[in-house]
């Protein structure tokens, strides 16, 4: 009997042991997107100020919003929000937004700026963002 209660004690500990021991999961790539973004948007020769906000709940994945004051733009949905290494990608998701405006950049070193290509209705320029 006590070395059946021996046996039933060391597995319990050996099992504690292995949960407490296993890595958390990871979080996800696009999580350092997480948080505010300032910065601008040039194209054909037009400079807008933009605030990029991204952020998760318990549910979803990832969700962004713009803002670009000079236009009146408040909480603008972004959409298909990607992140694969430094690269990064979204789109204006509003029905009101023409030409399909999409940004595809990298992320800094640090991963506290980002900057590439803006596209819209056919014009290209660039954009540029600090994370706040």
């Amino acid at each position: 009997m006590k070395y059946l209660l021996f046996v039933f004690v060391l597995l319990f500990l050996l099992f504690s042991w292995l949960v407490v021991a296993s890595p958390a999961p990871a979080a996800e790539e696009s999580d350092v997107l997480l948080g505010a973004w300032t910065g601008r948007i040039e194209v054909a020769g037009t400079i807008l100020d933009i605030t990029i906000t991204f952020s998760r709940d318990a549910t979803a994945p990832i969700s962004g919003a713009l803002d670009c004051p000079a236009q009146g733009a408040v909480a603008i949905p972004l959409g298909n929000i990607k992140v694969e290494g430094p690269k990064v990608c979204f789109i204006i998701d509003h029905p009101g937004a023409p030409g399909d405006p999409a940004f595809e950049g990298e992320l800094g070193d640090a991963k506290k700026s980002m900057s590439g290509t803006f596209c819209q209705s056919g014009l290209t320029g660039t954009f540029t963002l600090e994370k706040r």
